[in-house]
């Protein structure tokens, strides 16, 4: 089995910077679960950013509101 890495792609910043205006999520809803915290929130937060409307969802109630409050752009719903 062959382990090297040429199933993966280094990408520069200037790279990403260049494909997030294209990738928008405007008029899309996603739900995104296991949002309290780690990967889950920043998932979350850049889907927002990006224009989707974002359901969160985590077993840890108290833990989810702060992501609410974090987002500054998009909009992001509690559900519990």
């Amino acid at each position: 089995m062959n382990h090297k890495s040429d199933r993966f792609k280094v990408v520069e910043r200037d790279e990403i910077e260049s494909i997030l205006p294209r990738l928008r999520f405007d008029n899309k809803t996603v739900i995104v679960t296991g949002a309290a915290r780690g990967l889950g929130s920043a998932v979350a937060i850049t889907l927002a950013e990006l224009g989707a409307e974002v359901a969160v969802v985590d077993v840890r109630r108290e833990q989810i509101c702060w992501l609410t409050e974090a987002a500054v752009s998009g909009d992001l719903e509690y559900v519990a």
